[in-house]
């Protein structure tokens, strides 16, 4: 700890500022020590033959001969120092793992289930982008509800019965159309994913139709590759989504689209329940501007969702990268949230913040009418993704933006990795507001990159090894993090 906080601790070689005052309190004390006759002053010779006597200890009593200032000053550099060990043992044991550490079954299961995800989401955009008719709207946006899937491991494996199929997983979409910016309307739907055999192999190339009696709401229900069970859905293939939510309004049952095998959207019927569309696109706010509203402390957002946030976070990593829903790494403008239809909250009010539902985060692609089919994204460097992820669970726990935190106005914002490397470091080292446990050695191996024991990383997409350690190392601390809100 060095000799200037042993010296602090012992109570020996204290500079005080007032030496008489010193004296003074020093000929007191060598009135205590039995038989003393040495000078009264030399207080190095009072504690001595106190220890000598085997009387009580005089260091704390000399300890209460400092002035105030002097106690402050010594105990805040105690609790940095204090503080900077901590933060060095800790770091020490997140890294501490061999070069060849196996992910638990689990974190495996987990990774080939997360596989099966983000394939089924690269085929979801590729059927979206087809089922769009020229001239049907000038622009089609659509929002993929970001979720964790922990929980995913059970479904997957699970196999349909003899007479009815089971979906794998669930996407959850929010369709908006716009003929202009006055004139929009928005369905919520739920995209049921099952085994890819099972869909493609009853494909019907018709029209579909609808008896047009009973209720005024429609379910939109998009299913994808599926189990193969031995009944299957009928599903007949659609031209155009837009259309087919609009005829598919007030029919008995309720229109259900299936994403084929053939990466093409098809339409089933369903029982599920109805959601009703809703005039107006979607309102949502960014992440961004949610850190904005939390450096109000009166507006502080719940640890809740800050927590069950950074595990969706990381796990959409897995399951959206690289893939048109995630082109680039996590950044906090590509993070959005609902807010309330109908309300008029005005933006970067800290009023807004009631208003938004945080248990919704989403990502937003936009569609537009003579777009073509975007190319593969550029794949982007393991550490980067990891990087930036820790830089992002940084932000959520602290409430504050990176920017924020180091004084830098949003565009002055450095890009290169290993200036946001150090700055991540050193915010990371800050002891002032400490993580939890298991969300700092989380943020820890992102932000250090150092995932299964190694710092150099295999092809994201190609290695199952890889993302079953980011299962291991960071999905599964955060998510023990979040056991009291998911009864895990």
């Amino acid at each position: 700890m060095g000799d200037r906080h042993f010296s602090r601790i012992s109570g020996v070689g204290v500079v005080l500022e007032n030496p008489a005052w010193n004296a003074q309190r020093q000929a007191n004390i060598a009135g205590l020590v039995h038989n003393y006759k040495a000078r009264s002053t030399d207080l190095l010779a009072i504690i001595a033959a106190n220890r000598v006597s085997k009387r009580f200890d005089l260091i704390p009593k000399v300890k209460l001969m400092l002035k105030a200032t002097e106690l402050k000053q010594a105990v805040t550099d105690l609790d940095n120092t204090a503080a900077s060990v901590d933060r060095f043992t800790r770091t020490l044991l997140s890294n501490r793992q061999t070069a060849k550490s196996t992910p638990s079954s689990r974190s495996a299961k987990l990774a080939k289930a997360l596989k099966v995800v983000h394939s089924s989401a690269a085929d979801l955009y590729l059927a979206l982008h087809d089922s769009w008719e020229a001239g049907c709207h000038v622009r089609h946006e659509v929002n993929l509800l970001l979720e964790d899937r922990v929980e995913i491991i059970k479904k997957v494996s699970k196999r349909s019965s003899q007479n009815t199929p089971v979906a794998r997983f669930v996407f959850h979409l929010t369709l908006a159309a716009h003929l202009c910016q006055e004139k929009s309307l928005s369905y919520e739907t739920a995209v049921q994913v099952y085994e890819r055999d099972a869909v493609a192999s009853t494909v019907a190339h018709r029209k579909p139709s609808f008896n047009h009696h009973a209720t005024a709401s429609t379910q939109v229900t998009l299913a994808g590759p599926q189990l193969t069970p031995p009944a299957t859905p009928d599903v007949i293939m659609v031209d155009n989504i837009c259309r087919t939510l609009e005829s598919a309004s007030g029919v008995k049952r309720r229109a259900c689209f299936v994403l084929a095998g053939d990466q093409r959207v098809g339409v089933s019927m369903s029982d599920d329940t109805p959601i009703v569309p809703f005039p107006g696109g979607p309102r949502k706010v960014t992440l961004r501007e949610l850190l904005l509203l939390g450096t109000n402390s009166r507006y502080n957002v719940p640890l809740k969702f800050r927590m069950l946030l950074a595990l969706r976070l990381s796990s959409n990593l897995l399951q959206l990268l690289h893939t048109n829903w995630l082109q680039a790494a996590w950044s906090k403008d590509t993070v959005y949230f609902p807010l309330q239809q109908g309300t008029k909250a005005k933006e970067h009010d800290t009023a807004t913040l009631s208003l938004i539902d945080l248990n919704r985060p989403f990502v937003c692609l936009a569609f537009d009418e003579k777009e073509a089919i975007k190319p593969p994204c550029p794949l982007v460097n393991p550490k980067v993704a990891l990087l930036e992820l820790g830089i992002l669970l940084l932000e959520i726990w602290h409430q504050q933006s990176f920017e924020a935190r180091f004084g830098l106005e949003p565009a002055a914002a450095p890009g290169g990795y290993y200036t946001r490397l150090a700055m991540a470091i050193e915010w990371l080292d800050d002891t002032t507001n400490p993580m939890p446990e298991q969300y700092d050695k989380a943020v820890s191996l992102c932000t250090r990159g150092v995932i299964g024991g190694e710092s150099h990383f295999a092809n994201w997409d190609d290695d199952i090894g890889f993302w079953a350690a980011i299962s291991e190392d960071i999905i599964d601390p955060l998510l023990k993090n979040c056991k009291l809100w998911k009864g895990t």
